[in-house]
Formats: C-alpha cells, sequence, structure tokens
C-alpha cells in the first residue's frame, strides 16, 4: 500500500518520520491548528500558520502530487523557492513553511518507477566562470597643445603665422572624435531598440503561455440535499450493538436491587478522596436480587471513511462501557448507601454521571473449594461487544465489525468491517475553520422511529425469506451555534458539554447518533450526538477533525 513519508529535517518535530497510507488520505493539512494532519508545535513553529499549506494528489494526474499554500503569512517554500497557489512536488523535495521555519522531506513510500530524481539547486558560486566585466574605453579627446601666436619665434621662422600641416592635423583630429561620437550614439540607439524588441517579444510570449494554462480549480459548486443523498448514502450505514460489562475473567456484572425493592446505589472514596456516587455492583447474580446486568443495546448510525472498511461513529455506540452510563428507567428512583452507613433515596437521573469502565469500587466473587466458599477481588473492569453487526443500504446481510479506537477526549470512534473491493467512502473537510452560524447543513442517518422496510432473500431452507432493508434518512437543518470546550475558553465563554456544533435539525432520534454532518459542497463537517444530558435531548455534532484524528499513523504528536 503506497504511503506518504513526511520527513521532518528542522523544528520541533525534527528527525520525525510520519506516514500517511494514500487509502486513509485525500490529502495532508500542515498547521498549527488541532485539526490539522501534521501539526507542529504551537509555541515554538510560531512561522507556521493555523492551516499553512496542504499535499495532495494532482487532480489532473492521480500519480502526481501538488503542494497548496493556503494563504499563509509567511508562505510556502519548494526547494528554496517560494511558491504561488500551487506547485508540483516529486519524492525527495524539501518543503519549509516560511522562511526559516520548519523543513520535511516530501516522500512515497514504494516509491514508483516514473519518479525522477528531483533537480539539484545550484549554488551562487557554482553557475560556471565569472566572465570579466567589459574595459571600458577612455575616451577622451587629447588634450590640444596651445600655439602662442605672440611668442617670438626664431629669425628663421615666419611670424604671425600657422602653418598648413598644423591646420590639417587639426581637421583630422576632429573628424575623429565626431565619428567616436556618432558610434556611441548609435550603439546606445541599437542598445534600445534591442530591450525594446526582447520586453515585446517576452510580453507576447507571457500571454500564451498564461493562455494555455488551464485556471486552478475553484471551490466545488453547492448541492442540494437530494444530490447529497443521492452522491453519498451508501458511504452511511447502520449500526446495531449490544455490549455489557464483564469482570477480568470474562464474567458479567450486575447491578442489585434489594434495597427496598429498589436499585441500589453506594458511596464510593475515590483515590483522590472525593466522594462519587455509583450502582452497587454484585459479580454472583445466584447470591443477590439483582436486575439486568449492566450493559445496553443500541442502534445508530456510522459513516464509512476509507475504502477498505474503516468506519466513524460515536464513542457510546462502539465503546459504551468507556461512555456515561445510561440506566433503565426503573433505575431512576433508586436508594442510596451513604458511607455512614444511612441510606436515603435519590433521582439517578438528576445526580449520576457514571462510566462503567471507571468505577471505584471492589467487587467480589465467590469460588466454592472444599465445600468452603472463597471471596476473590475484582477491581478491574471491561466491555465486550457482544453484537457489532453493520448493515450497507438496500442489503439484508449483516457485516460483523470490529471496535477499533475510541477517543480519548470526544464522543468518536473508529470500527471496520473487512470487505472485499473498494467502499464507497464520504470525504471530510479540509479545514472547519470557516463554519458559521447559519450554515445549511444535512445529515444521512438511521432513526429508530423511522418505518421499517422489508426485501427478500433466497434462502435454500425458507426458499424466500423477509429480510429487513436499511435506507437512510435525509434531514436538513443548520448550525444553531458554535460551541466550545472550557479548555478553549476563547472570550472566557464556554459551553457545559464541550466543544461542538448545536444543530437546528427537526429530529433527536437516537438513531441518528453517529451520522455524519454534510456541508452544502457535500463534505463532512461533523458527527451527530444526540446530547440527552440537558433537560430535553438536543442534536449536536463533534466537529470531524476529531474522528480523523483516529486515523492518524507513525509517531505524530
Amino acid at each position: 500500500m503506497q504511503r506518504i513519508v513526511v520527513r521532518h529535517l528542522s523544528g520541533s518535530k525534527s528527525n520525525q518520520v510520519e506516514e500517511f497510507p494514500l487509502n486513509l488520505f485525500n490529502e495532508i493539512i500542515l498547521g498549527r491548528d488541532p485539526s490539522a494532519t501534521v501539526k507542529y508545535d504551537p509555541e515554538r513553529d510560531d512561522l507556521v500558520s493555523s492551516l499553512h499549506a496542504k499535499i495532495s494528489p494532482d487532480p489532473n494526474d492521480a500519480s502526481q502530487f501538488i503542494v497548496t499554500d493556503l494563504n499563509s503569512r509567511n508562505g510556502t517554500y519548494l526547494n528554496k523557492q517560494r511558491i504561488v497557489g500551487t506547485a508540483k512536488i516529486t519524492p525527495g523535495d524539501v518543503i519549509q513553511l516560511g522562511p526559516g521555519g520548519p523543513e520535511f522531506k516530501f516522500d512515497l513510500e514504494p516509491r514508483p518507477m516514473s519518479t525522477v530524481k528531483s533537480t539539484r539547486e545550484a549554488e551562487a558560486g557554482s553557475l560556471g566562470a565569472t566572465v570579466p566585466s567589459t574595459r571600458q574605453v577612455d575616451l577622451g579627446t587629447p588634450a590640444t597643445r596651445s600655439v602662442s601666436l605672440s611668442t617670438p619665434v626664431s629669425s628663421s621662422s615666419p611670424t604671425g603665422t600657422v602653418g598648413k600641416a598644423t591646420v590639417e592635423r587639426m581637421i583630422s583630429q576632429n573628424i575623429a572624435i565626431t565619428k567616436r561620437t556618432e558610434g556611441r550614439r548609435y550603439m546606445m540607439t541599437g542598445g534600445i531598440a534591442l530591450a525594446v524588441i526582447v520586453l515585446l517579444f517576452g510580453g507576447v510570449a507571457a500571454y500564451l503561455y498564461l493562455r494555455s494554462t488551464p485556471p486552478p480549480p475553484g471551490p466545488p459548486a453547492a448541492m442540494a440535499p437530494n444530490e447529497i443523498a443521492k452522491s453519498f448514502k451508501n458511504t452511511v450505514v447502520r449500526i446495531d450493538v449490544v455490549w455489557r460489562l464483564t469482570s477480568p475473567d470474562g464474567g458479567l456484572v450486575y447491578q442489585r436491587y434489594d434495597c427496598d425493592g429498589r436499585p441500589c446505589f453506594i458511596e464510593v472514596k475515590a483515590p483522590d478522596g472525593t466522594t462519587v456516587i455509583e450502582p452497587e455492583l454484585v459479580y454472583d447474580k445466584q447470591y443477590y436480587v439483582t436486575g439486568n446486568a449492566i450493559g445496553s443495546s443500541v442502534t445508530a448510525s456510522g459513516f464509512v471513511i476509507s475504502n477498505d472498511g474503516f468506519i466513524l461513529t460515536n464513542k457510546h455506540v462502539a465503546f459504551g462501557w468507556e461512555s456515561p452510563y445510561t440506566f433503565p428507567k426503573e433505575a431512576e428512583r433508586a436508594v442510596l448507601k451513604t458511607l455512614d452507613g444511612k441510606q436515603k433515596a435519590i433521582n439517578t437521573r438528576e445526580e449520576l454521571n457514571w462510566i462503567p469502565s471507571l468505577t471505584k469500587q471492589t467487587v467480589y466473587s465467590y469460588v466454592t473449594e472444599n465445600k468452603k466458599s472463597r471471596r476473590i477481588e475484582q477491581r478491574m473492569f471491561n466491555g465486550k461487544n457482544e453484537r457489532l453487526d453493520v448493515f450497507f443500504p438496500g442489503a439484508t446481510e449483516k457485516n460483523v465489525a470490529q471496535a477499533l479506537k475510541p477517543s480519548e477526549i470526544q464522543d468518536v470512534a473508529m470500527i471496520r468491517v473487512n470487505l472485499p473491493g473498494n467502499l464507497p467512502k464520504a470525504d471530510p473537510v479540509a479545514s472547519t475553520d470557516s463554519i458559521k452560524q447559519g450554515d445549511a447543513v444535512i445529515i444521512l442517518g438511521y432513526p429508530v422511529n423511522s418505518p421499517a422496510t422489508y426485501g427478500y432473500r433466497e434462502d435454500i431452507v425458507t426458499a424466500r425469506q423477509a429480510q429487513l432493508v436499511f435506507d437512510p434518512n435525509v434531514n436538513a437543518g443548520n448550525i444553531g451555534r458554535l460551541l466550545q470546550a472550557a479548555s478553549a475558553k476563547k472570550r472566557g465563554i464556554y459551553s457545559e458539554i464541550g466543544d461542538v456544533y448545536e444543530l437546528a435539525m427537526n429530529s433527536t432520534d437516537a438513531g441518528y447518533d453517529g451520522a455524519p454532518v454534510f456541508d452544502g459542497r457535500g463534505k463532512v463537517i461533523g458527527i451527530v450526538r444526540i446530547e440527552k444530558r440537558l433537560e430535553s435531548p438536543i442534536a449536536v455534532a463533534v466537529p470531524i477533525q476529531y474522528g480523523m484524528a483516529l486515523t492518524s499513523v507513525g509517531n505524530a504528536k
């Protein structure tokens, strides 16, 4: 699999190497912005703009590559020469972000057979022998010897007269001076005429070159909702998940339900000394009155981001045990056991934000040996997906997926299905800096409350069997607000639900979780999350750069 290799030569990333598989990256953004593919240090690399430049395949020849300056403040340099707009690059070229800024070498692995070694830049001293400057001839007129006519001469010389030879010599000198002056005038006139001819031909050549060069491609045209649905619906998938919380040996974990017939919760001391509230967990169901095992069933959406089956969705969909837990309806009115041994009624919807895999309590299991029970501490908890199925539009077959990678900072995760051939994929927007309040957006997803549709599948046993067939819904809306996380604190204003776009759309159905949010040009700008922690659910979108960060490889930081 061919990949782009970035070998950093200077700057904060000096001596580092980053690799980007071409099947995962249509372009590589260079800059200090968190959404950049190659992220530079905001303090040490201060000559680099937020979104400085990008590397992408040549739209006219996919086997070639170009570098484009994104209107950076300090410019982009290719082999020491500043570029304007876009320039072609070949393996071995050195790119610099601003004069004195960080440099890196562009490469491809494996290199194409047709790759030509990049032109070596000549040094100033190696341009050949220096041509000596033309010596200027002194055209000054020799001083004419004056003849004093009043000076007495010898008696043998004529008095008061100038000889014929002297007059002829004076005339000859004047003629020579006149010829030299005319020659210089003719030379100057000829030089000016030659310069005019050169400028004229140069202007004509430049005009013909610019006329024959195609203009750089402009931004893609705006697309109507039906065009986006037609172009990208096959990239959007339905995801069905069943997960359970497990102990280290793989056993299921339950919540006690024997506190006056209601669910039991307890206060637990965290390692930092704070007191947290958690459901009272037990490992062996036969010893207690319990509810269902800790876990959940989820129906949601996702979308393909690479031709070989990588899919983005929400973290709480693919890794439910690493996300805030939604308790069943009957668990909302419960009993809390405090550290001082007292009990009181609580409403878990109002007072609890519990992540199962991060529980602070110790759970005990029991092993019977020699007719005696021995108690064993269980401290580490994990989760497992008993089911993680992906359905493509119009297909009746399910595809078993693998949960690959959750985000540590946002509600996004990456899963994968292994299918032959190239899958259709959605492309992320290059930069989210231009997104603003009021922008129109299109959401493609699988709401749970949408009426079911069926198709028929030929089966060896049943001959013909009705099967569910899924087709994504189209939901048009706009960006209601741009909210930012507390870590940003720009202007001192931040959101209680993190760095998201609040969406104005006509549905908050949980089936839209993980769905792609397209802008008006068909680029994905975010991933839907139905926010249920507020008094009334709302739809928000996690910015796409958090999802694309999960695709980074190499030693990128």
